[in-house]
């Protein structure tokens, strides 16, 4: 009862918050994030993730359709000195393909820019892609052609 007292005076002076939960405690899909519930899955990337990642460079992978994967690549490397982050890139990765996806083409896509064509090799199931420089967060996202 006072975290509701507390979240809504939070929320009256201006605050956001955010929630994976879909629905009420009841029901079992409030305890999957949101996107999960929404028919994206999440793929196990402490396992898959392979070349010269960054220890600084978190990576979560979602296949969104039967046959699409997005990779979101995270920076944590913050200069608190500067005040910025450092900027990591470029490096190279290998991403095992889960089973039906297809990468016909690949893009990178930072905020508050237009998307661009991401260098690629596909073998069948393995993936190997350049990462350009960013500085907070880059999105990997692999379609098949013709999408």
């Amino acid at each position: 009862l006072e975290d509701d007292r507390v979240l809504s005076r939070y929320r009256s002076s201006g605050g956001n918050v955010q929630s994976s939960a879909t629905s009420g405690p009841d029901d079992s899909s409030s305890r999957r994030p949101r996107s999960e519930a929404e028919g994206a899955t999440s793929l196990d990337t402490a396992t898959t993730v392979s070349g010269g990642l960054p220890e600084t460079v978190g990576v979560t992978m979602w296949r969104q359709s039967h046959r699409t994967v997005a990779v979101h690549f995270v920076n944590y490397d913050y200069d608190r000195q500067a005040g910025r982050f450092r900027p990591a890139g470029p490096f190279e990765v290998s991403i095992p393909l889960p089973a039906g996806a297809v990468c016909g083409q690949a893009a990178f896509h930072l905020p508050g820019r237009e998307p661009a064509p991401a260098s690629v090799q596909v073998d069948p199931s393995l993936l190997r892609a350049t990462i350009p420089t960013f500085d907070i967060y880059g999105l990997l996202l692999c379609e098949p052609y013709n999408r």
